[in-house]
């Protein structure tokens, strides 16, 4: 069974952007008619009001800008009035964005960071950031403590603005979710170029290329993200259309010892599983360090050997090149 993975994405985003915009009290998402606007910026914006910080595991801290608190205000008089602006850690904004970008952070422990920036300070989750006249950015600094991060935990803060001193809440900028994670060497942004094979929706064995993201999910495995369709997914040709399964979800574990690269179906309650073809089988499913290229054939429904069978077997030859992180 195909989904109409297009069709999901965009309700997906419509969705989330209703979410996101609902209107508070003291919140405007007009031009503020003269009065100061407050609002969040992050750099980077997924389009669903969230951001990803990742990095590798180190015994080092890592210090980030990772969002601005600004104000705008319509002239120097009001530019030069202190205000103290207040900002809840919202749990329930974290919950909404996972479920609008299909995300599992969970609260980023107050342990595993410190603020940097003058004039910020955080009791509970209460953010208090307080702007001298004529200030008109806060750039929220972090000492990320990347000791504490695991590959297994995706962490996240998420912040809303509840108060911003007498000035008028910008109410489409007013929230924003802030991602942590730890990556492996194998993450990042990838063209993927692949050939599918489908006795009946694809039998000439063709192809084409996507960008996709592949995700830590452990020191040595990731899975395949699909941009285009908004989740996990192995891209497919169905009558010459761009499409995907329901119900399947490459992952792939990397031999860090031979660099040879299995395909599984991490999808929750799969009942389809992979085989992945390797060099005795006819082909070296492998990844090369030196180019971060990941070559891979794997598939379901061969006869015993793993032999393909034109009859009933399924399956993908896969080239993943590196472009650079996400």
């Amino acid at each position: 069974m195909k989904k109409n993975n297009f069709l999901i994405a965009s309700l997906l985003l419509l969705s989330s952007s209703v979410l996101f915009t609902s209107c508070d009290k003291n919140t405007s998402s007009l031009d503020g008619a003269g009065q100061t606007l407050v609002k969040i910026l992050t750099d980077g914006a997924d389009g669903l009001g969230g951001a990803v910080y990742a990095f590798a595991p180190s015994a080092s801290d890592l210090d980030l800008v990772v969002t601005e608190i600004r104000r705008d205000a319509p002239n120097s008089g009001e530019l030069n009035k202190a205000i103290t602006v207040t900002l809840n850690q919202d749990d329930s904004v974290r919950a909404r964005y996972n479920r609008a970008a299909g995300k599992s952070y969970i609260a980023l422990p107050d342990n595993f960071y410190s603020i940097l920036t003058p004039g910020v300070t955080k009791v509970g989750t209460t953010w208090t950031v307080s702007f001298a006249a004529g200030e008109y950015s806060k750039p929220i600094k972090l000492r990320v403590k990347r000791s504490l991060f695991s590959f297994t935990n995706q962490y996240a803060i998420p912040l809303k603005i509840q108060d911003a001193g007498g000035a008028i809440i910008n109410g489409d900028l007013k929230e924003t979710v802030l991602g942590f994670l730890a990556q492996n060497k194998y993450d990042g942004k990838y063209r993927l170029d692949f050939l599918f094979y489908h006795p009946a929706a694809n039998p000439g064995y063709t192809g084409t290329n996507i960008e996709v993201e592949l995700h830590t999910t452990g020191s040595n495995s990731v899975k395949q993200f699909v941009p285009n369709f908004g989740g996990y997914y192995g891209p497919i040709i169905s009558g010459g259309t761009l499409t995907a399964f329901g119900a399947q979800e490459p992952a792939y574990i990397i031999d860090e010892t031979t660099n040879k690269v299995t395909c599984v179906n991490s999808f929750s309650g799969a009942v389809t599983f992979y085989t992945t073809i390797n060099a005795a089988a006819g082909y070296d499913s492998r990844y090369e360090p030196t180019t971060k290229k990941i070559s891979l054939k794997y598939g379901y429904n061969y006869s015993a050997g793993p032999v393909f069978n034109p009859a009933t077997t399924r399956e993908w030859t896969n080239v993943l090149t590196y472009i650079g992180p996400r």
